[in-house]
């Protein structure tokens, strides 16, 4: 008797190990699956809102935008649920608001929190509880309490680019190492996000935020992230979407190419446009005349902070152009 092999069980083998696989490395790497984030950078919500600032909002229009994302099915996460794992899909926002303007409190009072959005607040310390436009130490402890998570943003928000490092490696340590301390010990939680001032971003200033002890940091190079955070140096070029008056359509509109999975996840480096128009605010000296930045020449290691330890009157360095008893810093 004559066995003939059955050759289509045999070809049905191969096909089931190899959706067996698909389904086993999607499980491995979500990555792949596209899940993705848009990032949303604001700045400031005020009554008044002056025609020459293209970075502030009212209230109203604030809630504008959060009302047209909602309609199209948006789902508002936050910084932790993005380092968690706990996102997925593509139509997520998480909101960002940098520079600590007291106008926060209001918006996350009045907008954000009734529509269950826990933003990420970027922090430069050295304006909060000290300038009327700032958020005062209590209000952000409070905004933090309430379930917003807090970046660093700089000490005095100067640009971590190769020249501060070359020059001033001080400051350039103070902005990173001493932003991440004073958070730290004012609101007794860990910080471990970073955003860039003014969106700059150097290899020195990655590897200086590594040694720090920062899980990730965020641009304003434009594009979605992927979730969970990728790891190594992707992990300090996240994307955001700048939103300025003219520009929230275009900020919408990303979103929803993001949402269907039509627009490219970006993690290049990030520059700022050289023509874009900035908002500055000064930062002057404390109200005794004195700077406190505080940290040594010495080589810092991770969670190594001399901060408490030296105490020197310095100034920041000074833009050219710009007299010494002041420094212009833009407010993105």
């Amino acid at each position: 008797m004559i066995m003939i092999p059955d050759r289509s069980s045999r070809a049905r083998v191969p096909v089931a190990a190899c959706i067996l696989a698909l389904v086993l490395f999607s499980a491995a790497f979500p990555a792949f699956a596209q899940t993705q984030v848009s990032v949303l950078c604001y700045h400031a919500f005020l009554d008044d809102v002056k025609k020459k600032d293209p970075y502030s909002f009212t209230l109203d229009e604030l809630a504008s935008h959060i009302n047209q994302l909602k309609n199209e099915g948006v789902r508002f996460v936050s910084a932790a649920d993005i380092l968690s794992g706990r996102v997925t899909g593509n139509n997520n926002v998480l909101i960002t608001v940098d520079d600590g303007h007291r106008s926060v409190h209001d918006a996350y009072r009045k907008v954000f929190r009734p529509n269950g959005i826990r933003p990420l607040l970027a922090i430069y310390p050295n304006v909060i509880g000290k300038k009327d436009y700032a958020l005062t130490w209590e209000q952000l402890s409070e905004l933090a309490a309430s379930g917003c998570d807090i970046a660093a943003h700089g000490y005095y928000h100067l640009k971590i680019n190769q020249k501060l490092c070359d020059e001033n490696p001080r400051y350039f340590r103070l902005e990173i190492y001493g932003s991440k301390k004073k958070l730290e010990e004012k609101l007794n939680r860990k910080i471990s996000l970073f955003v860039y001032p003014f969106g700059l971003r150097t290899d020195a200033g990655v590897r200086a935020l590594k040694e720090a002890g920062y899980r990730c940091a965020f641009t304003i190079k434009r594009g979605g992230v992927t979730a969970p955070v990728p790891i190594g140096d992707a992990a300090f070029r996240l994307p955001r979407y700048m939103v300025t008056r003219g520009g929230w359509q275009y900020c919408f509109n990303q979103v929803m190419k993001n949402s269907k999975g039509m627009a490219a996840v970006s993690y290049a480096d990030a520059r700022a446009p050289k023509n874009r128009a900035r908002t500055a605010v000064r930062v002057e000296r404390a109200g005794d005349g004195v700077l406190h930045a505080s940290l040594t020449d010495a080589v810092v290691k991770r969670d190594e902070y001399p901060l408490e330890k030296v105490e020197k009157r310095l100034k920041p360095p000074t833009p050219r152009g710009k007299k010494k008893d002041e420094i212009k810093v833009a407010s993105i």
